[in-house]
């Protein structure tokens, strides 16, 4: 499933909500082939892992974090999420 959060400044937004989110965690960038950053991957000590991409693969090109607690011991019925943040 995906979310949309809307945004007066989509990247600050989505950073900002990444930041938050994956405090304390292990941080990784991830890079494009052609070596320009894609965006970071966090891993959480349950083994959570979050990922911030600079664009989506959305046709409007968004930023979005892609959250996935399947390795999480508490993860109940949901085991991934992506949001999407977008121009108000």
């Amino acid at each position: 499933m995906i979310r949309n959060i809307a945004s007066d400044d989509p990247q600050a937004t989505a950073k900002d909500f990444f930041d938050r989110l994956t405090y304390g965690g292990i941080e990784k960038t991830l890079y494009y082939k052609d070596g320009t950053e894609k965006g970071k991957r966090v891993t959480m000590a349950d083994g959570s892992t979050m990922n911030w991409r600079k664009v989506s693969s959305s046709a409007d090109k968004s930023p979005a974090v892609d959250i996935d607690i399947e390795r999480s011991n508490d993860h109940g019925e949901l085991v991934t999420q992506k949001i999407h943040f977008t121009k108000r």
